[in-house]
């Protein structure tokens, strides 16, 4: 088979993101889940995942069901590795005391594989990876970014596509996953193939639509199939409910600095501001208030 759908970053879970306002969210994730199955089985390509299938190291079991239920139904071929959302405390020593460690434990059976089989990989959390064979395949779950020099100074262990081209110049076509915006980077015929997230579940990502990456080794082409996503279904209100909350305190805090009759209780002080300022501060009053009775 030369036919391949990298994907990544599927962060399962049973609670809905505060963003997203869909009816059944559960429904939105099977939905998503079996677009990668269909669009595999009609390509009869095998499905390569680089990590972070779940959201938490541990989801309630329904989450895990789901995911095996619709795997099994495709009948596809589904290759697996770890992310550091699926390990608790993003240790693969500890693999088994998670979600990830069932799945993992179906490798071998006939619905999940190991990425290793197809090429060289490398959980998170084990060792990197030294050698790597000419025109081979490499699979990390390692946050990547487009370019080097696209990257935060803040952030210390990620890497440019640039850079891991230069690092495996045997490989043919490195598949990454933990960054959820998708890109492809492509240089002399070698590519670096970051899939991104299935489902949009953060606020600034309010017009990202999700994709999976088709490769055909055969034909040497790579191409993006986006995943049906409807984004009024993901909502920034409550980002901007936060900053006026803040606001609001904010302004709470200043009238205190200048007020001119104090007590000596801070207490007594606090109560009497925010009787003068109850119309401004709104629901921050409750929120106070509930900040007080647990000092007490």
């Amino acid at each position: 088979m030369s036919k391949y759908i990298i994907t990544s970053d599927f962060h399962l879970r049973e609670d809905k993101p505060r963003c997203r306002i869909d009816e059944d969210w559960i429904q939105t994730q099977r939905e998503a889940i079996e677009f990668v199955c269909y669009t595999a089985e009609q390509y009869q390509a095998k499905i390569l995942n680089m990590g972070d299938l779940f959201h938490q190291s541990v989801v309630h079991p329904k989450i895990v069901n789901l995911l095996i239920s619709i795997v099994d139904r495709y009948a596809s071929q589904f290759y697996i590795l770890a992310g550091q959302h699926d390990l608790p405390y993003h240790r693969w020593d500890d693999v088994d005391n998670g979600s990830f460690g069932t799945i993992w434990k179906l490798v071998g059976l006939g619905l999940f594989h190991s990425l290793t089989d197809l090429g060289t990989s490398a959980h998170f959390g084990q060792p990197g990876i030294s050698k790597v064979k000419s025109d081979e395949f490499v699979f990390l779950h390692t946050l990547t970014f487009p370019h080097s020099d696209e990257i935060p100074p803040y952030i210390k262990d990620a890497i440019g596509a640039d850079q891991l081209l230069k690092k495996y110049p045997k490989a043919k076509y490195i598949c990454t996953g933990d960054y959820h915006h998708g890109f492809i980077y492509e240089e002399e015929g070698r590519y670096v193939i970051n899939p991104g997230c299935l489902t949009v579940q953060k606020s600034d990502m309010i017009d990202y639509q999700p994709f999976i990456v088709l490769v055909d080794t055969e034909t040497e082409t790579v191409k993006k199939i986006f995943i049906p996503s409807d984004s009024k279904l993901v909502t920034d209100e409550y980002v901007k409910s936060m900053d006026e909350r803040d606001e609001r305190i904010e302004s709470f805090v200043e009238s205190i600095e200048k007020s001119g009759k104090l007590s000596l209780s801070f207490e007594d002080n606090l109560k009497e501001a925010m009787e003068k300022n109850k119309d401004q501060l709104g629901e921050a009053v409750e929120i106070i208030n509930e900040l007080l009775g647990e000092v007490k």
